[in-house]
């Protein structure tokens, strides 16, 4: 998850501490933060997920200008394999 979306929400998660360091897809070793997220859909707690924050606006910017997407994170397949999610490449949709 991008650093910027764990800042706005910051005062709301309960749960963060130092992560671990990552290997970058440029080759460089990367610091990050791991933070609990709960979301809540229909007052109801449906995902109570850790995800691994750090700054990603270099290449999500780029995503953006290239295709007009814009992206806050990218889901991993252990969160895709523990949800049971499915990915539908032929109609870009993602299953449950």
């Amino acid at each position: 998850m991008d650093i910027a979306v764990y800042n706005h929400f910051k005062d709301k998660i309960t749960n963060s501490e130092q992560g671990q360091n990552i290997i970058t897809t440029n080759g460089q070793t990367s610091s990050t933060l791991t933070a609990q997220f709960d979301f809540i859909i229909d007052g109801t707690l449906k995902y109570s997920e850790l995800f691994t924050c750090m700054d990603c606006s270099t290449g999500f910017n780029q995503i953006q200008k290239e295709t007009g997407y814009q992206l806050h994170g990218i889901l991993g397949t252990d969160f895709l394999v523990k949800h049971q999610w499915k990915i539908d490449f032929e109609k870009l949709q993602i299953h449950t």
